[in-house]
């Protein structure tokens, strides 16, 4: 996972049983989840099982802490809740980029009027940034309105990364995700039991 460039679009993809879950548990836990600002987990089996009750210390510590959590846990993924995560995004994103360039803008002109001022040069110095975000998309493809053709899913999976938005598809069946996303996915985690 180091050599994944953020932010990235990735799938996992093995049938029933066979531990995608406990992969992805794995993956953060051991890193992945300290390149990112926060963790977005959607997944519709949330109230099922156990698969992802490990976050919820994590969750917790913050509230008590009262700092906002690393981890999202969100049990009724929707197009609303993934368009407003994106949409934060890249509003931030947007307007992160205009101040670059208004104080890029500024320094070039400093720069044109004094040669002698070394310090001052035509890179970008400004570093606010909008936050990196890992969405966790986990069997949702099977839920209605996240995957037709050209929805919200094709949507995170090719603009999301304009957004620092990375994404992780979980899914029981490669073939069930969109063209779109098997396109634009960095990396492909694919195992059988």
């Amino acid at each position: 996972m180091e050599s994944l460039e953020l932010p990235f679009c990735c799938t996992l993809a093995a049938p029933r049983k066979a531990g995608k879950s406990y992969a992805i548990k794995t993956m953060l836990q051991n890193g992945l989840a300290d390149k990112f600002d926060y963790v977005v987990i959607l997944c519709p089996s949330l109230k099922l099982n156990d698969d992802y009750d490990w976050c919820l210390e994590s969750i917790w510590d913050a509230e008590d802490k009262g700092i906002p959590p690393k981890y999202y846990l969100i049990s009724d993924p929707s197009v609303e809740i993934i368009e407003q995560i994106i949409d934060q995004n890249r509003q931030l994103q947007e307007m992160v980029m205009e101040k670059q360039r208004a104080v890029n803008k500024r320094k070039r002109k400093h720069w044109v009027i004094s040669h002698e001022d070394e310090s001052v040069d035509d890179e970008y110095i400004y570093t606010e940034s909008a936050p990196d975000v890992l969405l966790v998309l986990d069997d949702c493809l099977g839920e209605p309105g996240l995957i037709n053709f050209g929805g919200i899913l094709d949507h995170v999976a090719v603009k999301g990364r304009h957004y620092k938005v990375s994404s992780f598809v979980v899914t029981q069946r490669l073939s069930g995700c969109s063209r779109s996303i098997r396109l634009t996915s960095d990396a492909f985690f694919l195992f059988d039991v």
